[in-house]
């Protein structure tokens, strides 16, 4: 066989072994290393290295390398190639370099820092490189060979790395491509694990990207703020969840870990406000927000809040009357006509702790809902006389004429309630206070009037809410803990009726219950 034929055979066996290893490894640093060494040994190259990028998870292009013919740690001392007019042309894909002896060659050692070899570099004087192309013509690596005698590659060597660098090229992208399509499946894992996760977490999950735009709207930020996913997602924000605007701006914004959250209260589509603890993490297309509903945590410490200020402020002024008047009995043996009145003084206060704390009581059995309630027949009269019997004033009228149906609830928490009533009108009203009861459909309403200044509207629901005080009362140094009218609206509710207030400024005001009636078995 003559010198060519077996040349053409070697190269034609040596491209064959370098297409199997393209189409059996899947691991792309095994691929270009079998690379490497087929060229290497048919080119007949002292050492030879194939240089290639890569692009990291951040989107930016690094070089790796392999080496043959001598160890690797021979070269990793060596920095990698750079764009000099030698390596150039392979790196910007102009065409193969073959250079008899590059020591010789015109652009060997013009370049800095080292004009020439590094000290301890490979010696290298037979020199060619091919450049390595991707399917869209792009340079994305190059086959470099070297040889310390002069003249050692040929055409046919350059024709053969030429050829090799083909399927180099093919098993790059090949591996490459592998490589992106477990990245994306392993992406695609952990999205969908994600997603199950959303659907099941407790916290509102919403992402915003950098238009402001919700992209994802989680089950449990549909639950807590009354939004439903179809009318948030594709919509700005701040129009598809009102008030976020108005907090956003505070919401501590980390980057990858997880901030202080923020507590704020934003308003639902329920009709309530809710507080919202609050935190995003910044990423490159906008914004995720993780909140969770802390309305009853916050209500609990508001109050803890509301019971240590004003049962503070309610005993104060009873416990300091009542160890004056102890303290002056001890100390002074005052006469017969002051010891009286300081007893007076000690009954009258020590009946208004007594009260206060039946209050505070009766509050924490409401809202541990630990109150019970009978449902029986009741008579208005029987009711009203109740709550009025305690009530010695020349101010107070009752009005029963006419038959009135028996109602249904508990008797002695309706006499509480209107007692309640009574003892407000008498303290905070002026005038005569008229107490009445009649039918009214398919009810028995009560009434507490009294023409005092009347209630403006705006305070009218919240006279009812726990440990409320209006301005007006304390302005005037009037007493008293803000539960009385809370106390009042839990026990008419649980006895499924209805409390209320109409009132006009300057004309009086009326408090009402309505208890459905008795209706027998």
């Amino acid at each position: 066989m003559a010198r060519g034929d077996i040349e053409e055979t070697t190269f034609a066996e040596t491209v064959l072994r370098v297409a199997k290893a393209v189409a059996v490894h899947d691991d792309l640093h095994e691929v270009v290393q079998v690379v490497t060494d087929e060229t290497t040994a048919i080119t007949g190259a002292q050492f030879g290295a194939f240089f290639y990028n890569v692009m990291d998870l951040d989107g930016e292009s690094y070089s790796l390398y392999t080496i043959s013919g001598v160890p690797r740690e021979r070269f990793e001392k060596f920095p990698m190639p750079r764009n000099t007019d030698i390596f150039r042309p392979t790196f910007e894909g102009t065409g193969t370099m073959r250079i008899e002896d590059v020591t010789a060659d015109p652009r060997y050692g013009r370049s800095a820092p080292y004009h020439g070899m590094p000290p301890g570099h490979l010696p290298v004087r037979s020199y060619l490189a091919v450049p390595v192309f991707g399917r869209s013509s792009e340079v994305i690596g190059g086959l470099f060979f070297g040889h310390e005698r002069a003249g050692v590659f040929t055409s046919v060597h350059e024709k053969i790395a030429e050829a090799i660098a083909v399927h180099a090229g093919v098993a790059v992208e090949k591996a490459q491509l592998l490589a992106a399509e477990r990245s994306a499946r392993t992406e695609a894992e952990a999205r969908a694990d994600a997603a199950v996760a959303l659907e099941v977490v407790g916290d509102g999950i919403a992402l915003v990207d950098d238009q402001g735009v919700v992209r994802l709207w989680n089950p449990a930020a549909e639950t807590i703020t009354g939004r439903r996913a179809a009318a948030v997602l594709g919509r700005p924000i701040g129009q598809a969840v009102a008030g976020w605007e108005q907090i956003a701006l505070r919401i501590p914004i980390g980057d990858r870990a997880a901030s202080t959250p923020v507590t704020l209260p934003l308003d639902t589509l329920k009709g309530r406000e809710v507080w919202l603890s609050l935190y995003g993490i910044a990423f490159t297309g906008g914004v995720v927000y993780a909140f969770r509903d802390v309305t009853d945590q916050r209500r609990l410490e508001s109050l803890r809040e509301d019971v240590i200020a004003t049962v503070s402020h309610e005993l104060r002024t009873p416990v300091a009357a009542v160890y004056g008047a102890a303290r002056t009995l001890r100390v002074q043996r005052p006469d017969e006509k002051a010891t009286a009145e300081l007893l007076q003084v000690i009954e009258v206060e020590a009946t208004r702790l007594a009260a206060l704390v039946d209050d505070v009581l009766l509050t924490s059995q409401i809202d541990a809902n630990r109150i019970s309630l009978i449902h029986t027949s009741i008579d208005p009269r029987e009711a009203v006389e109740a709550a009025t019997v305690g009530a010695a004033s020349s101010q107070l009228q009752v009005d029963l004429d006419g038959a009135i149906a028996p109602a249904s609830g508990d008797p002695q928490k309706l006499s509480q309630v209107l007692a309640n009533l009574v003892e407000n009108a008498l303290k905070y009203g002026r005038g005569p206070v008229t107490v009445t009861a009649r039918d009214s459909q398919r009810a028995v309403r009560f009434e507490v009037s009294d023409c005092g200044e009347g209630i403006p509207r705006e305070e009218q629901q919240r006279i009812f809410e726990k440990f409320y005080r209006r301005e007006t009362h304390l302005d005037a140094g009037l007493r008293g803990t803000g539960l009385g009218l809370y106390i009042c609206r839990e026990l008419v509710q649980r006895m499924h009726g209805r409390i209320g207030v109409d009132s006009t400024r300057g004309r009086g005001t009326t408090f009402w219950v309505e208890l459905p009636r008795h209706e027998p078995s």
